[in-house]
């Protein structure tokens, strides 16, 4: 098992890997088997090197590390949730063109992982992930907004 292949099975599982200095944080650690803090020790470098180049938040890289059908669920949620609200899960499976089983399955895969919550029938994206993403956005238009690019490429001469 790779470094990724290690990522997205813990994040399947609702782990987080985050870097601190030289440490891996991991939360929850109790979700962690003998298997798998024997592979976090094996491949820590590459662990490390990977969480310090990464500019992602936390809940955006498990999103990220998701298998195709959850991401397909989650993406679907985040594209209709500003004007839904929260959606059913036949709903969301109507939306997304998935069956209803795979729905359910990635509903609970991406609960588990703290990416949505469901509240009174009704699922929707976590506040906390709506708040990077938020972030993540207002971040790339200040680098994309015309005077910021004006100043980055200003010749003094």
């Amino acid at each position: 098992m790779g470094a990724r292949d290690l990522l997205a099975e813990l994040a399947c599982l609702g782990v987080t890997v985050t870097a601190d200095g030289d440490r891996l944080l991991i939360r929850p650690a109790s979700k962690l088997t003998d298997e798998l803090r024997a592979a976090l020790r094996a491949h820590k470098a590459e662990l490390l090197a990977a969480a310090a180049a990464s500019p992602i938040a936390p809940l955006t890289a498990i999103a990220h590390q998701l298998p195709i059908g959850p991401r397909e669920v989650l993406d679907c949620l985040l594209s209709v949730y500003p004007r839904a609200g929260g959606l059913k899960a036949r709903d969301l499976a109507e939306a997304s063109r998935l069956p209803i089983g795979v729905v359910l399955g990635a509903l609970d895969l991406l609960h588990g992982a703290g990416l949505v919550v469901r509240w009174k029938g009704f699922w929707s994206p976590a506040n906390a992930l709506r708040r990077e993403l938020a972030t993540a956005d207002r971040s790339a238009s200040e680098r994309l907004n015309p005077q910021n690019l004006k100043d980055q490429h200003h010749d003094p001469h």
